[in-house]
């Protein structure tokens, strides 16, 4: 199974800061165009998100689920389902191994999903952090900044630097049709 792995906040869906409402949460530009491109593809999607606000107390583990619940929702009614949504809890403080850039979160989907291939998954976020989250384990990334460029200290899988999901998405079916 090959699966895309997705940072959640400003690369699916717009960030306030510490989303902490339901009602506020609203899918970016292209989200569902570049999901429909990947779903073509025959890719699984997983979001792996970090989300301290439940450890410094902005707000719950429920309230995470009922913002969970709005975006795969909003998703689910253009057609798009998700796997799973596993998150991190803690602060950079807890010093755990489920939070971004340690690769905690996909370990866990591997333990749920074994059948995973990782050379033919990938990982997209809006930071150079999520992109980390998958350079131990060798899963291709992409970068969801249209005014970031990779640099000397960017992580080794970082292939491409898309604008939206919908370039991440042509990106990765051009790259799999140059090598079929």
């Amino acid at each position: 199974m090959k699966v895309i792995f997705f940072d959640r906040d400003n690369t699916l869906n717009y960030d306030p800061g510490y989303l902490s409402d339901p009602d506020g949460v609203y899918l970016l530009p292209y989200v569902v165009e570049g999901l429909k491109i990947l779903q073509k593809l025959n890719f699984q999607f997983i979001i792996i998100t970090n989300q301290s606000g439940i450890g410094r107390g902005y707000f719950t583990e429920e309230t995470l689920f009922k913002i969970n619940q709005k975006l795969l929702s909003l998703l689910s009614k253009e057609g798009i389902d998700f796997l799973n949504i596993f998150y991190c809890p803690h602060t950079e403080k807890d010093n755990c191994s489920c939070r971004k850039p340690k690769p905690g979160l996909i370990h866990q989907a591997l333990s749920l999903y074994p059948e995973i291939d990782l050379q033919q998954s990938w990982i997209i976020g809006d930071r150079i952090s999520d992109i980390k989250t998958g350079e131990s384990l060798s899963i291709k990334g992409i970068l969801i900044d249209s005014s970031l460029q990779p640099d000397g200290t960017s992580p080794k899988n970082l292939i491409h630097v898309a604008r939206n999901l919908k370039d991440a998405a042509e990106f990765i079916e051009n790259h799999i049709l140059k090598r079929n």
